[in-house]
């Protein structure tokens, strides 16, 4: 099954972030969006769109994410879509986006003739259209990585089952 993702996710380590102070951000944030807070892990709640999976990626995310962040410190914001292989991850702190990761920046493996990832690292530029790659760190573990809080492995589980792993819906 094909999953659609967008959301925010911001560190509950940080003071403030309880899930109360989140809704009401989603409430005055958002505007027509549907959106809804799930709690990632003991480390993350995620601020995520819920319902339209056709819906184009928005801009009120971006917006959300630098608002997040001024109030919390440190937000990501997140993206996916399994039916194009898109994956992309923004880091906001202090109110501003400081980098954005997207398959450009996402390194790989190529493939031995068994399949196996070969454990050498490739970069993006450095791919060869005769080889076989494995991506082997994407956009998103790159912004949780800068964000300093959840594993990728948690996130993807949220992402294929969301609607049942919301908090409330704001």
């Amino acid at each position: 099954m094909s999953a659609v993702f967008e959301g925010v996710l911001v560190p509950r380590t940080v003071a403030g972030t309880s899930g109360a102070n989140l809704k009401k951000y989603c409430e005055s944030q958002m505007g027509e969006i549907r959106i809804g807070l799930a709690v990632l892990d003991e480390e993350v709640s995620a601020i995520i769109r819920v319902g339209d999976r056709n819906a184009p990626f928005s801009d009120e995310f971006d917006e959300l994410g630098s608002a997040l962040s001024s109030t919390f410190g440190r937000a990501l914001v997140v993206r996916y879509d399994s039916r194009i292989g898109h994956r992309s991850s923004s880091y906001c702190e202090g109110g501003n986006e400081l980098c954005r990761f997207g398959e450009e920046d996402e390194v790989y493996s190529p493939l031995d003739d068994d399949g196996a990832i070969t454990g050498v690292r490739v970069s993006f530029d450095e791919l060869d259209e005769e080889e076989e790659y494995e991506t082997i760190e994407n956009a998103i573990e790159l912004g949780l990585r800068r964000l300093g809080a959840g594993r990728w492995e948690d996130l993807l589980f949220l992402i294929y089952n969301q609607e049942a792993l919301l908090v409330a819906d704001c």
